[in-house]
């Protein structure tokens, strides 16, 4: 039951972020006005979850017992420094020669940084390699409280394996044990996912 936990888990997260890069390549669009053709959602939508091309390697690592759950945004796809430079550098290199690299250089810059910045509620490195601290947002009595909080490594890896067990000992006989996700979490991948459909269709 653990890795159909792991794969709903994976699969909902995953829904954000392809939303989101779909949402983004439609919004861009209109700000360039283009007429997006439908092929360029799913090139956003790839963009969106790039960094988690290291996910197939860290799932072979828990199956055979040689890593946590827990131990994700370790590898060089979660660093941003690492791969949002290069990438829309490199773009925007192209966008001196054909125009269309421009926009998907910026496409490709806020993709990126919305997959960042969703993966920083559990914490990421955003100075990578440079700086080993993860960095994550920290919310106490609601939004008058936010802030983004750096921890070591070590400390880091306390916290959201912790976390990650008092929810599911909190949600145990339940079905959200299954989803690990809280109800607010389901409802934000399923709203953005109706979001991008709504757009891409009727507007």
């Amino acid at each position: 039951m653990k890795y159909v936990v792991m794969v709903v888990e994976i699969g909902l997260n995953a829904l954000i972020d392809l939303s989101m890069g779909a949402i983004i390549v439609h919004l861009m669009g209109k700000i360039f006005g283009y007429d997006v053709p439908f092929y360029f959602y799913p090139i956003g939508a790839v963009l969106a979850v790039l960094p988690d091309v290291d996910y197939p390697y860290h799932l072979f690592q828990v199956v055979r017992g040689k890593r946590k759950f827990t131990q994700t945004h370790r590898m060089v796809p979660h660093y941003p420094v690492i791969m949002i430079i290069p990438i829309c550098s490199t773009l925007g290199i192209l966008g001196i020669f054909y125009p269309v690299f421009f926009y998907w250089a910026l496409v490709a810059l806020l993709c990126l940084v919305s997959h960042y910045t969703h993966d920083t509620i559990e914490g990421i490195r955003w100075l990578a390699p440079w700086g080993g601290n993860y960095y994550r947002f920290s919310v106490r009595r609601g939004w008058r409280k936010f802030s983004i909080v750096s921890w070591s490594k070590n400390k880091w890896e306390v916290w959201i394996g912790l976390l990650k067990e008092k929810m599911r000992r909190e949600r145990a006989g339940r079905f959200e044990t299954y989803l690990n996700l809280s109800a607010k979490e389901l409802a934000t991948a399923l709203s953005l996912f109706a979001i991008a459909v709504l757009l891409i269709f009727l507007w």
